[in-house]
């Protein structure tokens, strides 16, 4: 996985950690135990997932960094504001 394809896949990585991040916080602050056991679950495995890659790529590793904070700061603006207009 290399070049602009590798940083569209990181950056989408970016916010389905953040999705998975903000459904954990939701899942944990109204007490659903299963729920958010497998989400922390979830979160943990991308999130090595993404570094072990990142770690390993010798080219545009940087980039792939970039692309994925670009995807959490998206995908927590897309959570914050579809539960900000739930209201």
């Amino acid at each position: 996985m290399g070049g602009t394809v590798g940083v569209l896949v990181y950056f989408g990585f970016g916010i389905l950690a953040d999705v998975l991040v903000t459904g954990y916080t939701l899942s944990a602050t109204r007490g659903f135990s299963l729920l958010s056991s497998l989400l922390s679950f979830a979160i943990t495995i991308l999130n090595f997932y993404v570094l072990a890659n990142v770690l390993t790529t010798t080219a545009l590793c940087w980039y792939y960094v970039i692309a994925y904070a670009a995807g959490n700061a998206v995908g927590c603006f897309a959570v914050m504001e579809a539960t900000r207009r739930k209201g």
